[in-house]
């Protein structure tokens, strides 16, 4: 690493980091896939032998919730007291918490504050700084109890109240080991990864520059003790934010005045690295444990020939090729295990019009238990910071349990510290009633529908609700009834009235102009009536998105959880029908 000396590097190597844990990104789709990856490990008693941790993007967002659990475990039970059930019971509350906060619509939220859109507005604050306060204030200050923003350094685990570096004092502890995380983000300015720790931030780079296939500069990684002013204390939030910062969706976070000449500018992680391999590696964990929630690339039988399209697909292309290269490290040898959300479907094989087609004995379940349609509705889940409802949030952990549970029971992660995965007794999840019907979705009619349904950005309360749906087709015929009635019966003088709109158009039009012609005769620079512009227009949209928003998150945010609530009894769900009872035999 940039910061490890060589005395600190030659001992963690010498003395080995046996498991590492990866969270990808994917936004909250990803997120509630990981709890259910968490939750397995857990039960496999695994999560207390894990050294290192490597979140990006939605990853980050519930790695770093996960993390503070483990800090206040750590810091308040002796290492010889930990038992299996603390995970578990970490993973139980994470499962409630994560869900119980993503429910509010941490996306709307961001844009229903007037206050902030104003700040928005007038610059100098942008929407990745108002979904760090958002990350805070829902996800992390529950947890830390602080009333400022939780900085990354406080993350530091101390055991006991002392000192305690991971990589020189790791070994002596016997229950339960004490993580490093890593929060990856990436560098516009260079291309690189960058990393925030518990006790510094940078760029990473391999072990030895000599042969850093890599011809860009490197921005060196300092402690936090090193830096100036606000960097002292960079937020945990702030890093997820950054780590969290999808190009094109999200204004870079900017981090300016930290090395001279260089105005530094952190997108989301999954640019770099969207699985945070590097830095397991780069840490030298002899295991990893992947959970990969990415967007997975869909197969196109036409490819639009349009030169936007093909821009499109292209960028999809070198994902998934990325993507490839990253994951080859660990798929093939013993001791890694990943986890994605298209385990269990194989590749359908084409073949040409002249030869026979590939015979395939269609499957009604994956080898992991999961209808094949099912799984694919899951990957196709959208990724983004919106309310998931209980349907979609059971679904994707239950889903990811299963994966788990299947790729972790034929692996190989014995060493010299960490006992192999053993079954222990199943946590009652709260996931779990969603399991069965995952396999046959037909007994839980909402699913495939709501599944479906959850791939939309927009519009899936319309889509969920059916009275809504109703309501509004009604709305729109009675509103193009009236319409029509009322052309009917002005039909007359609509000349004359078409005449008198357009000369108050005209009037509307030069208002406009003489207004603009006024702040052009102010004698302002281009710039300053350019800046002009956007408050005004800023100002407008922040009262117009406060109303609209703030009406959404009353009215259809909540019609859509309900329609996706999980049922209140998962012995016996509301919708399915009670067996019949046995009649008499036949004669």
């Amino acid at each position: 690493m940039a910061l490890q000396d060589d005395r600190t590097a030659k001992m963690r190597r010498d003395v080995g980091v046996e498991l590492g844990l990866a969270l990808s990104g994917g936004g909250f789709r990803a997120a509630l896939f990981h709890i259910g990856v968490l939750a397995r490990l857990a039960e496999l008693d695994l999560l207390r032998h894990v050294e290192a941790i490597s979140t990006v993007s939605g990853g980050s967002i519930v790695g770093v919730l996960y993390y503070l659990h483990v800090k206040r475990l750590l810091e308040t039970k002796p290492d010889g007291e930990i038992r299996r059930e603390d995970y578990v019971d970490i993973v139980a509350q994470l499962e409630r918490d994560f869900l119980e906060a993503v429910q509010r619509n941490i996306r709307t939220l961001a844009l229903a504050s007037p206050v902030a859109n104003l700040r928005m507005a007038f610059g100098g604050y942008s929407w990745t700084e108002r979904l760090a306060e958002l990350y805070e204030s829902r996800f992390y200050a529950p947890m830390h109890g602080a009333p400022n923003p939780l900085p990354m350094k406080d993350l530091l685990v101390r055991p006991d109240g002392a000192k305690f570096s991971p990589a020189e004092h790791n070994a002596s502890r016997v229950r339960a080991k004490v993580p490093m995380l890593f929060v990856n983000a990436t560098t516009l300015n260079t291309g690189r990864g960058w990393v925030f720790t518990q006790t510094w931030m940078g760029e990473r780079y391999g072990k030895a520059v000599d042969h850093d296939p890599s011809v860009n500069a490197i921005l060196r990684g300092l402690y936090y003790d090193q830096a100036l002013g606000t960097y002292r204390t960079v937020a945990a939030a702030t890093a997820v934010a950054a780590s969290a910062c999808v190009p094109g969706l999200f204004p870079p976070l900017r981090l300016a005045g930290l090395f001279e000449g260089w105005s530094v500018l952190l997108v989301d992680g999954g640019v770099h690295d969207n699985q945070g391999l590097g830095a397991l590696e780069e840490y030298g964990c002899r295991h990893v444990v992947v959970s990969d929630g990415s967007g997975l690339m869909e197969d196109a039988r036409e490819p639009s020939p349009l030169r936007p399209g093909v821009a499109a697909r292209s960028n999809s292309v070198l994902q998934a090729r990325v993507r490839e290269l990253t994951l080859r490290p660990v798929t093939g040898p013993a001791g890694h295990v990943v986890v994605h959300l298209k385990d269990g479907i194989p590749p359908e094989e084409v073949t040409a019009l002249n030869l026979p087609p590939v015979d395939h004995p269609g499957a009604s379940v994956t080898p992991n238990g999961v209808n094949p349609g099912v799984q694919q509705a899951l990957a196709r889940v959208r990724t983004d910071l919106d309310a998931f409802s209980d349907v979609e949030a059971d679904a994707l952990m239950a889903d990811g349990y299963l994966i788990a549970s299947r790729r972790l029971a034929g692996a190989s992660l014995a060493a010299a510290s960490l006992a192999p995965p053993v079954p222990g007794p199943e946590h009652g999840w709260r996931f779990r009633w969603m399991i069965p019907h995952l396999g046959r979705p037909e007994s839980e009619p909402r699913l495939l529908p709501h599944l479906r349904a959850g791939q939309r950005r927009l519009f899936k309360a319309w889509s969920t609700v059916r009275p809504l749906r109703a309501l509004t087709i009604g709305a729109g015929l009675a509103t193009a009834l009236l319409l029509c009635g009322f052309v009917w019966e002005h039909w007359n003088d609509a000349w004359d009235r078409t005449f008198r709109i357009h000369l108050s158009w005209r009037a509307v039009a030069a208002a406009v102009a003489a207004a603009l012609g006024l702040v052009a005769a102010t004698g302002l620079s281009i710039r300053a009536r350019i800046r002009a512009a956007r408050i005004t227009i800023g100002v407008a949209a922040s009262v117009l998105g406060w109303i609209v928003l703030g009406l959404y998150l009353l009215l259809l945010n909540p019609l859509f959880l309900a329609a996706g609530r999980r049922p209140r009894s998962a012995q016996q769900p509301s919708w399915v029908r009670a067996p019949r009872a046995p009649g008499p035999a036949s004669p």
